[in-house]
């Protein structure tokens, strides 16, 4: 906080804004094992002559042969995320978070249900096929993490004729006592990608990278000695001056906020 000036702010909010049911799909994976990486199925390996398709994957994992398969896992899914839930919003962070008066913005929407992200679940799954009677992809270590990791690839991969889009936004609200004003300060970052491969996520993830090691091959961090912290001008500076040819910068915006 002291890096950016904001030494005095009571309360500092910092976060990544996700798809609705993001969150509870990872945490279903994790409850039901999927995102197992010390343990390899033989079934699962390059070369195995096994046919093994999710749903046997399914009974594997929550130890059941019921006849309805989908109804049991989701069970499952619902009693173990449904317990991490109650754990989190019961923890002194999620309350201090839950306390904060956070600014609303005209997008806003009802916080969603357990019901509604239990439904995000059930369709994730759908989706990918989880509960059904395809094949398993098979890798070279067996592990069910790199089989689950195939079909996202496969479902998730931008599409050539797709592009993404990026949206950054940093908002700070203050107020002046001293002239009864409230003021939000503003900044945007938006990029596009150019196609599949050029994508605006691995633009500005690996432009800033490959500016700082052609930076420290320059010398232009040889009086540096250690850990270089991000908010270093000799290091930020000359990254976003390159990031900004490319066209990739922040534009920046004040507004007060009527009384």
């Amino acid at each position: 906080v002291e890096s950016y000036g904001l030494k005095d702010v009571e309360d500092l909010v910092r976060g990544t804004i996700r798809y609705s049911g993001y969150a509870p799909v990872a945490l279903a994976y994790s409850a039901l094992g999927l995102l197992n990486d010390n343990q390899c199925w033989d079934e699962l390996k390059t070369g195995s002559n096994a046919s093994f398709t999710w749903n046997d994957v399914m009974r594997r994992l929550i130890g059941d042969n019921a006849t309805d398969l989908e109804a049991a896992v989701m069970k499952i899914v619902c009693d173990r995320v449904g317990k991490q839930r109650d754990e989190v919003r019961a923890g002194a962070a999620y309350k201090a978070l839950a306390a904060i008066p956070l600014a609303r913005g005209p997008l806003e929407r009802r916080p969603p249900t357990f019901e509604d992200e239990m439904a995000e679940v059930r369709f994730a799954f759908d989706r990918l096929g989880l509960f059904s009677d395809r094949q398993v992809p098979k890798t070279n270590g067996g592990f069910i993490i790199d089989s689950l990791c195939s079909v996202l690839t496969d479902k998730m991969s931008i599409r050539a004729h797709e592009r993404d889009f990026n949206i950054m936004t940093h908002r700070v609200t203050a107020h002046f006592p001293s002239k009864n004003k409230t003021r939000v300060f503003q900044s945007t970052l938006t990029y596009r990608g150019k196609d599949n491969h050029n994508t605006a996520t691995a633009v500005t993830v690996g432009l800033p990278v490959g500016v700082t090691a052609q930076l420290i091959l320059d010398g232009g961090l040889s009086s540096k000695r250690g850990l270089i912290d991000p908010t270093d001008p000799d290091l930020y500076r000359p990254v976003l001056a390159v990031m900004e040819k490319e066209g990739i910068k922040m534009v920046e915006e004040v507004f007060d906020v009527p009384n």
